[in-house]
């Protein structure tokens, strides 16, 4: 699997002969994420050099979607791999043929780049490998070095704490956003589940005891009947959701805490995980019943959970860190690793191009934009507009 390289040149964005960023080539990779973002922002204004600036969020957005594109071949190529090295170790574990631990692989999509190129090849992408502790902590590179209560405020306070934040990035949120969709997800599909039940009874009890009620219309009754449902679907998806979300969010919360501030994803975790939010669920039984509903619980639920996701290795928060936050987040293209120099370069870039996207045009660059439109019409640029 590789891609394929582009027969088009990339286009450039030709400035005015006076410009210090005369026949600059623009490229989305010279640039950080927030630098890239502030840019994309003062295209969107119509003060400046509006053409030039029309042209360049077309480029932006171009070169964006082929990007996207690499990053999902990668994204798939790893998780190929990763299920591959999995069904081995289900494989050895419950003692199967050899055979069942090996499956075909279907050749990815051969990409062909017009407007963008990528600073790595795929196959080294896919092929980077990294240290466990890496994704136990689910940071950027170097976070291993710091202590536990340091990677612990990276992870859930990541805009107070971490260096060269930016919101956009992915590997920066990564832990924060992992806690609060398991939440949401885990409350709101267990609630409405349980919801959908209890409306139902709502409607069959309403059936049973409104036989010999008349009602003005059809349509009177029908809505009669669903207000029943509603109200007890309503009703109990506040109910069941609350309940679902202090114990699973408390169960994630903890033993995703403990795997990043020890640096091992053990069953240890998952126990005292589960044994904390459900004595706290019972805190009105006193510290005896805090301490039965609590033990219950981490043998019931911290024991399996342990067992599949710290010893089988199944943990979707791991799945997720490998396939799509590491492969990008290590390489030493990506923003995050750059030297001093080359931010320093990236920075006057940024400030040079800014300078010439808001700087108004007198009459002489305005007569030159003519041959700028007829330039960006050839048919090797066309392609970006229709992109």
């Amino acid at each position: 699997m590789s891609e394929a390289s582009s027969d088009v040149t990339n286009p450039c964005i030709f400035l005015q002969g006076n410009s210090p960023l005369f026949n600059y080539r623009f490229n989305i990779n010279d640039f950080t994420l927030p630098q890239l973002l502030r840019i994309r922002s003062s295209c969107v204004h119509w003060d400046g050099n509006w053409y030039l600036k029309n042209n360049l969020k077309d480029l932006i957005n171009a070169q964006s979607k082929e990007r996207g594109r690499f990053i999902r071949n990668v994204i798939l190529e790893r998780r190929r791999d990763y299920d591959q090295v999995l069904k081995r170790k289900l494989v050895h574990a419950l003692h199967l043929p050899d055979r069942w631990g090996h499956s075909r692989k279907k050749k990815l999509e051969k990409l062909h780049y017009v407007v963008w190129q990528p600073p790595e090849n795929i196959e080294d992408v896919c092929a980077r490998t990294y240290l466990p502790h890496e994704a136990y902590a689910g940071l950027p590179p170097g976070s291993s070095s710091l202590t536990g209560w340091q990677r612990l405020k990276w992870s859930f306070f990541p805009n107070r704490f971490m260096p060269k934040f930016c919101p956009a990035e992915p590997s920066h949120r990564f832990n924060l956003e992992c806690f609060l969709n398991t939440t949401l997800i885990g409350s709101m599909a267990v609630g409405v589940t349980m919801a959908v039940a209890h409306g139902l009874k709502f409607v069959s009890d309403f059936d049973r005891t409104n036989l010999s009620n008349i009602y003005a219309s059809r349509y009177d009754a029908h809505r009669k009947r669903h207000d029943a449902f509603f109200r007890g679907f309503v009703r109990f998806t506040y109910r069941w959701g609350w309940r679902v979300g202090f114990l699973i969010g408390g169960m994630t919360l903890i033993s995703q805490s403990l795997c990043i501030y020890r640096l091992k994803d053990t069953m240890a975790n998952y126990m005292v995980a589960a044994f904390f939010p459900f004595s706290l669920y019972k805190w009105t039984r006193g510290v005896k019943g805090m301490a039965i509903t609590g033990t219950i619980g981490a043998i019931f639920f911290g024991v399996p959970l342990g067992f599949l996701c710290g010893s089988c290795g199944l943990n979707p928060r791991l799945y997720k860190f490998d396939t799509k936050i590491h492969p990008f987040i290590a390489s030493p293209q990506h923003w995050y690793n750059w030297p001093e120099e080359k931010m320093e370069l990236s920075e006057r870039k940024m400030n040079l191009l800014l300078e010439e996207l808001n700087r108004n045009l007198d009459e002489k660059e305005a007569s030159e934009i003519e041959i700028y439109r007829n330039f960006l019409m050839q048919p090797t640029l066309n392609k970006i507009a229709s992109f």
